[in-house]
């Protein structure tokens, strides 16, 4: 009995070529910088008062295998990014106890070399001046999740990881 030659277009070839490359891609992405050294992990605070922004958030970066701590309010994120000195921390602007943009004003206070992303659902005009003032380093729309991944990293300076 004649076996169909597999020449690389059955569908099942496919998807599992597909599913190579991403896989090499992410390891790509996670592993290793530009210059091809290995890079530590980031840390970064989620700062959101919805639990569910802040499940979906943690799943967006740890794809990443970056480590995730997170708040369910402005001032309890502000107490964390304190404690913690997060590499960067991802906030929602509306949120019971204090607005994103003020606890950001807060948090630069403490050490404004550390970014912070608004990320948020209600639209922003109006509110570039003074989210920048507080120390806002970008804004993110809720609908567009996954490209916080390319804003933290090129926000964020990381050092490589040591060989230990």
């Amino acid at each position: 009995m004649d076996h169909p030659r597999n020449d690389g277009s059955s569908p099942v070839s496919l998807r599992r070529r597909l599913y190579c490359r991403l896989q090499l891609k992410s390891y790509s992405a996670i592993e290793v910088g530009r210059e091809g050294a290995r890079l530590k992990p980031l840390n970064i605070l989620i700062v959101d008062d919805s639990q569910t922004a802040r499940r979906m958030l943690r799943a967006v970066l740890w794809s990443q295998q970056w480590k995730v701590s997170e708040a369910e309010d402005a001032r309890t994120g502000i107490r964390k990014f304190e404690e913690l000195k997060p590499d960067a921390v991802v906030m929602d602007l509306a949120m019971p106890d204090m607005d994103g943009v003020e606890a950001a004003r807060h948090m630069s206070a403490v050490d404004p070399s550390i970014p912070i992303v608004l990320f948020t659902i209600i639209p922003f005009s109006g509110l570039e001046r003074p989210a920048r003032d507080a120390g806002i380093s970008a804004v993110v729309p809720k609908n567009e999740a996954w490209s916080l991944i390319g804003q933290i990293d090129n926000l964020v300076q990381r050092p490589h990881a040591t060989n230990s």
